[in-house]
């Protein structure tokens, strides 16, 4: 069954990563959207969350649009949309059967922020991010990591290695955690200089498909001239888990009960009702 296209239907401006801008309407953009960020063999319940995640996302990003020219990108900088060709029946009929469903709070369309694994907590926006408190993305404790490949990892670096990122040499490290327990700051000191960086940036500088969280710990085997590092979960730990999705759809939460688990005190609504 193809989706037909309601006239006064959305429209999403989607900047793609071969640098096209197009504009689709709402629907099909949240079948490319759910397609793009969460294998269709997830349990309906779960694939139900994140078409209506998704949609709250998206039109939270339009109405409050920091890019002249587009509403979102196609990737993870906003949220992965695929296109149309992954369009299916399946598919479909989760968006349909979700039509119109945002979440809000105090009568707005919130900011559904998400991730692939909370590792077993989510974290405030502004431990992530800093900036203001929004009473929605409030941290919890998550232990719904059970199915995730990135339940917990490690990985080895070698001090050569932060040499060539950082210019030093790791002979004393200190680090420093957030209220969520994540790495907020790591210090080196090579015995004459000191160097800081972020938690984020030491993340980015070595690869975020290595370092799938800064919710890590990092011991200094001197011995080896290594770090080791021990983490869990996958993103920034802000708003919904994915895997913790699959976890609640898999206890028989719907939906709904699994969108008001990770964002405090929401609702569920037609987007018409709402105000903007």
């Amino acid at each position: 069954e193809e989706i037909t296209e309601d006239v006064k239907e959305e429209l999403i401006t989607v900047y793609r990563t071969n640098g096209d801008v197009i504009n689709i309407g709402l629907t099909e953009y949240l079948v490319g959207v759910v397609a793009g960020e969460m294998p269709a063999s997830f349990p309906i319940e779960a694939l139900k969350a994140q078409a209506v995640i998704s949609r709250s996302y998206v039109l939270y990003s339009k109405r409050n649009n920091k890019n002249v020219n587009f509403d979102v990108y196609d990737s993870v900088m906003s949220q992965v949309y695929l296109g149309y060709d992954y369009e299916s029946k399946k598919l479909n009929m989760i968006v349909d059967s979700t039509k119109d469903k945002v979440i809000t709070y105090n009568e707005k369309i919130i900011n559904a922020v998400f991730h692939s694994d909370s590792g077993g907590k989510t974290v405030n926006n502004e431990d992530a991010w800093g900036g203001q408190p929004l009473p929605y993305l409030r941290g919890r404790d998550d232990n719904n990591s059970d199915y995730s490949p990135k339940k917990k990892w490690d990985l080895e670096i070698s001090y050569k290695e932060i040499i060539s990122k950082f210019g030093i040499e790791p002979k004393e490290i200190f680090v420093a955690y957030n209220n969520a327990d994540r790495v907020e700051e790591i210090v080196f000191n090579d015995t004459k200089t000191t160097k800081s960086i972020t938690g984020d940036k030491f993340r980015i500088a070595l690869g975020n498909n290595r370092i799938f969280s800064n919710y890590m710990e990092i011991e200094n085997d001197k011995k080896n001239e290594r770090l080791l590092i021990t983490g869990r979960g996958f993103g920034h730990g802000v708003g919904a888990s994915q895997w913790g999705m699959y976890n609640l759809a898999k206890k028989g939460y719907n939906y709904q009960k699994i969108i008001k688990f990770y964002y405090q005190n929401v609702k569920i609504e037609d987007e018409q009702d709402v105000i903007f």
